[in-house]
């Protein structure tokens, strides 16, 4: 007998013997893909539940700690603390004249909101990738300081103090001792506007 002749029937004695029962094992699969999907949304509702606790906890604590160590007291306490008394709206353009402006993307229209508690909205041109979120402020008298820029344009450099006045809708700040030039630069190259 010739050999592809023992083949086909050897092979055809295998598959006589073997019977699927595909709507069974296809059940079986479909029950197995649900359970695996609903194991891994659970596990997903679980990671975002747990990530909203730790927020709801966490950036409280950190925005206080930010807070406390990032701005320390002045030795001597001025007469006016509250930083409702320029708090407001303000807008300016920053002309790209100087070379801290040009090299971190400064110049455009910038928008700060000084809130009565303590915390400074910022936004930037376009042109500025840079970190501006958790910016905080501090009035004593007539100084000003904020940690502005500390993530990134101004990292590791001290945060120093400003003199800020008001005449009418114009917020202006003058450098005091500040090294952080685009700091400097976005704060004291015009004066503040204020708006709405």
């Amino acid at each position: 007998m010739p050999l592809d002749r023992r083949l086909r029937e050897g092979v055809g004695r295998l598959t006589s013997q073997v019977d699927p029962d595909v709507d069974r094992n296809l059940d079986r699969t479909f029950r197995r893909a649900r359970r695996t999907i609903a194991v891994r949304r659970a596990g997903a509702a679980v990671a975002v539940g747990a990530s909203i606790a730790i927020a709801i906890v966490v950036v409280p604590r950190a925005i206080d700690a930010l807070r406390s160590e990032q701005l320390p007291s002045p030795a001597a306490s001025p007469t006016i603390t509250n930083p409702a008394v320029i708090a407001g709206t303000y807008e300016t353009v920053i002309p790209n004249d100087q070379p801290a402006v040009r090299r971190n993307g400064l110049a455009g229209r910038w928008t700060i909101r000084l809130g009565t508690n303590g915390i400074m909205t910022v936004s930037a041109p376009g042109s500025f990738t840079g970190v501006l979120s958790g910016t905080l402020f501090r009035i004593q008298g007539d100084h000003f300081r904020t940690n502005l820029f500390i993530q990134d344009v101004c990292s590791n450099l001290p945060i120093d103090s400003y003199r800020w006045a008001r005449s009418g809708n114009e917020l202006t700040f003058t450098r005091l001792n500040d090294p952080c030039e685009g700091r400097v630069a976005v704060l004291t190259s015009a004066p503040w506007t204020r708006v709405g």
